[in-house]
């Protein structure tokens, strides 16, 4: 849980703060760096928007937090300049995390973690990078983008963390690095292939309907004409959907899927 620290701190921080939601959002806050709206930081604490609205509206008085208007949203983030900060940190045991778009991994990196949560991809080397399941299939949606091996082998990791990864997070971290409608593909393939209507559902819930243009899912792809008309007769419907094109066809995916999940994992 991303609201969570070890269990001592977490005992010290209930004594001194009996709400939940507040704590949840200091750890959210001033431990994940988390930059959102009050509808977004309401999905990562899992509590209600009137009771994250207010206990933001108190951290905000208190100078705990400050605000800007981006859009119609209003976004929070933490006060860097809180007079009592070290004292809010030390309380808190907040420990130096590797964030999702502001360290040196390398692509490498990305492979090993995938890896480390089910993907079937072949590493050369551990990674140092001990990345959370949500931040580890972010960077792989990124990778994906230049990579055909890990494209293909995402919808694996996806399926086999199914039950584990925090939905409200994915969304956050993949708007936070735009990787959205890349994250909503993969969410909607995923489902295809398991034949899993929920994931289906909640996948196109991340589309934004102004988006037209359709684009080459593997960036800096230069093709020829013959290559054009394979990717005009391969590109998936799903991918379609998303205003994706690829030379990669569904029976493409569908093959390692069903060649690394086993029948235990559709269930």
């Amino acid at each position: 849980m991303i609201c969570l620290t070890d269990n001592n701190t977490v005992s010290l921080v209930n004594f001194l703060i009996n709400s939940n939601t507040r704590k949840c959002l200091l750890y959210l806050l001033w431990g994940e760096g988390v930059e959102a709206s009050g509808h977004q930081l309401a999905l990562l604490a899992k509590a209600t928007y009137s009771t994250v609205h207010g206990e933001l509206e108190y951290m905000k008085q208190e100078g705990l937090v400050t605000s800007r208007r981006q859009g119609r949203a209003e976004v929070f983030s933490k006060n860097e300049k809180y007079p009592s900060k070290k004292a809010l940190l030390m309380l808190l045991e907040i420990p130096k995390t590797k964030s999702v778009d502001s360290d040196n991994a390398t692509d490498e990196d990305v492979r090993s973690n995938l890896a480390r949560f089910g993907a079937p991809v072949v590493t050369q080397r551990k990674s140092s990078f001990n990345f959370s399941l949500e931040e580890a299939l972010v960077r792989g949606l990124s990778l994906a983008r230049k990579d055909s091996t890990v494209a293909r082998a995402l919808p694996v990791a996806f399926a086999r963390n199914r039950k584990t990864y925090d939905l409200a997070r994915l969304e956050y971290l993949a708007r936070r690095n735009k990787l959205l409608p890349v994250l909503g593909f993969y969410l909607e393939l995923t489902g295809v292939l398991l034949k899993d209507k929920k994931l289906q559902v909640f996948a196109k819930q991340l589309m934004d309907k102004r988006r037209k243009k359709m684009e080459f899912f593997f960036k800096s792809q230069k093709i020829n004409k013959y290559e054009q008309l394979l990717v005009d007769k391969n590109t998936p419907a799903v991918a379609r959907q998303w205003h994706f094109l690829m030379n990669l066809g569904l029976d493409s995916f569908e093959t390692l899927f069903k060649k690394n999940l086993l029948e235990g994992d559709f269930a």
